[in-house]
């Protein structure tokens, strides 16, 4: 017998998709060697993780993250527009 898989409750993963810095959805998202992640602006010149304090060794863009976000529709508050990512 086969099963389907299906996602649950996806609207509650977009609080995944928001950075701890700025508090907003990722922009351009980046990931640490720690595995955080931040905006790549956010990210810029960090010495030490703000989530575990660790020493940030490397950032690389994340592009499972930016797909993600690129698949999710987006409402911008200010215009009231629709758009993506």
């Amino acid at each position: 017998m086969s099963y389907q898989r299906r996602f649950r409750n996806l609207p509650n993963y977009a609080k995944y998709l928001e950075c701890t810095i700025c508090l907003e959805k990722f922009i351009k998202p980046s990931i640490t060697n720690c595995g955080h992640c931040f905006c790549q602006q956010c990210s810029y010149n960090l010495n030490k993780c703000p989530n575990c304090r660790a020493n940030i060794l490397f950032i690389k863009e994340d592009p499972l993250t930016q797909g993600l976000i690129d698949e999710l529709e987006v409402v911008c508050n200010k215009k009231n527009v629709l758009g993506q990512g």
